[in-house]
């Protein structure tokens, strides 16, 4: 057939060549469609979920799980860090003590140890210790002591090894009151060398002061009647090889004592005596009068105190005593009538006879009485 006519056959709207009979073929439209259908529905593809993970999402989970993985590392990595950094320090494996004698007499030289140990696996840099105590103790003949102020000094140690323990001296007399305690105070101050914090650890000592440099006494009556004249005798000495300047005497009286005279004359207020120097062996004596005032059987107590003021106008005490006086009721009683009577009514160009009457009522005997009457 001619091609003309073909054409006009495939595209003539009267045409029946689409009811011409010829084999299925997966190209014939109607039949690829019915069997795609077909297969779809038999397949059940329209109701099946898809399943698994795109390659981006496998890929996202991926990438995140590494991640996680490379934090956790980095952590595990950090903390061990630390651990090992930490467990190389520890403040308490850094002890400092002071070792030596607890009761000295003073003006003795005694010597302390101040032992510092690190215990650690790490070294302790720019280390010093700083010495604190009060002006009784005065520290001598300490050749690394760096002076800072009264009552503090330090030393140098600078580098502390680890796993060591070593120790410095400590020498110096005391200066105190019979009884008196004494504090020495020591602070170590370190930075471990991987630290960038400073550290301290500190150690304390009380020492008992059996005996004063400066003998002090004084001499009171034990035993005085209310509104009695009294008079205390103080006497003073310096018993240490050492010389004391600026000394005074300060005197705290009890309740009822009203002051009258000193020899010598007080140099401040009626309480405060300025000694001056004393050298080794040097002594004085003051005396002190006035009266008592008191109820019957009540203790009147007088306290002395001998020193000097340190550089912050602090009241350092070399040597202290006190004593006690009883007040009695005075075993002398005295009383007068006038014509035989306590009580009278006189007039002019009468005639009186006065009687006086005394009596020692107490144990033992009295001298030297005078009694005195005033009509």
């Amino acid at each position: 057939m001619p091609l003309k006519d073909i054409k006009k056959e495939l595209y003539d709207p009267d045409s029946e060549i689409e009811k011409r009979e010829h084999e299925a073929s997966q190209f014939d439209p109607v039949i690829s469609a019915e069997s795609e259908s077909d297969e779809f529905q038999e397949k059940g593809e329209w109701i099946k979920p898809k399943k698994g993970l795109s390659a981006s999402q496998e890929k996202a989970i991926k990438v995140g799980l590494a991640i996680v993985g490379a934090v956790a590392v980095l952590a595990l990595i950090i903390w061990g860090v630390i651990k090992i950094k930490n467990s190389a320090f520890d403040e308490s494996r850094v002890t400092l003590k002071i070792e030596g004698i607890e009761k000295v007499d003073s003006t003795r030289l005694v010597e302390y140890k101040i032992v510092y140990k690190n215990d650690n696996r790490t070294a302790l840099e720019d280390a010093e210790i700083f010495l604190n105590y009060s002006e009784n103790f005065q520290p001598e003949d300490n050749v690394n002591l760096e002076y800072v102020n009264s009552g503090n000094s330090k030393i140098y140690l600078g580098k502390i090894e680890s796993r060591s323990e070593k120790e410095v001296g400590l020498k110096g007399k005391f200066y105190a009151p019979e009884g008196y305690v004494v504090y020495l105070k020591a602070t170590l101050q370190y930075r471990p060398s991987n630290f960038n914090s400073v550290f301290v650890t500190e150690s304390k000592k009380s020492i008992n002061v059996k005996s004063s440099p400066i003998l002090l006494e004084i001499d009171a009556p034990l035993e005085a009647a209310d509104g009695n004249d009294i008079e205390y005798l103080v006497d003073y000495e310096n018993i240490s090889s050492r010389y004391f300047n600026n000394l005074r005497l300060e005197v705290e009286y009890p309740e009822g004592f009203d002051f009258s005279s000193g020899d010598p004359q007080p140099s401040e207020g009626e309480s405060v005596w300025y000694l001056g120097n004393l050298n080794a062996g040097d002594k004085g004596q003051i005396k002190i009068r006035g009266s008592i005032a008191g109820s019957e059987n009540e203790a009147k107590v007088v306290k002395l105190k001998l020193g000097a003021l340190d550089d912050n106008s602090n009241f350092v005490t070399y040597g202290e005593r006190e004593k006690l006086t009883r007040i009695i009721t005075s075993p002398l009683s005295i009383s007068q009538t006038v014509n035989g009577l306590t009580s009278l009514n006189v007039r002019t160009g009468d005639e009186l006879k006065y009687k006086l009457i005394y009596r020692n009522g107490g144990v033992i005997g009295l001298k030297d009485v005078i009694i005195t009457a005033k009509i």
